[in-house]
């Protein structure tokens, strides 16, 4: 199984660099944009993860894991990811409430301060 998931994607990868370079910029513009799209994104992410001051370490980060997903999920279908980067400019504290992922924030800030009472 492993070998055929191999050689598929080194087919693929064969068939999209030969597209490529055949001159069809389409597929470079398409994987452009969506490079453009998914770094916007995680961005978004990153940046509410900095503004709440969220910076899960290696003890912390697997307890954290379930809310660390479901926020970046949240951030990956977000319609408007680039909203939430005004609004921290803007000097607002806490989570956006047009956020769908303000929830698993909160529940991550919630986390953090029960791990360091814990800690102390």
């Amino acid at each position: 199984m492993k070998t055929l998931a191999v050689r598929k994607s080194q087919y693929t990868l064969v068939f999209c660099t030969k597209i490529m370079t055949r001159g069809e910029s389409v597929v470079s513009i398409n994987l452009d944009g969506m490079q453009q799209d998914l770094t916007l994104r995680l961005s978004a992410f990153e940046g509410m993860l900095k503004h709440l001051d969220l910076d899960p370490g290696e003890v912390e980060a697997p307890l954290l894991l379930a809310e660390l997903q479901n926020a970046l999920k949240s951030c990956a279908k977000c319609d408007t990811p680039g909203r939430c980067t005004g609004w921290r400019a803007a000097g607002y504290e806490g989570t956006p409430d047009f956020c769908d992922a303000t929830q698993s924030f909160h529940n991550l800030m919630l986390a953090k301060t029960a791990l360091e009472i814990r800690a102390a």
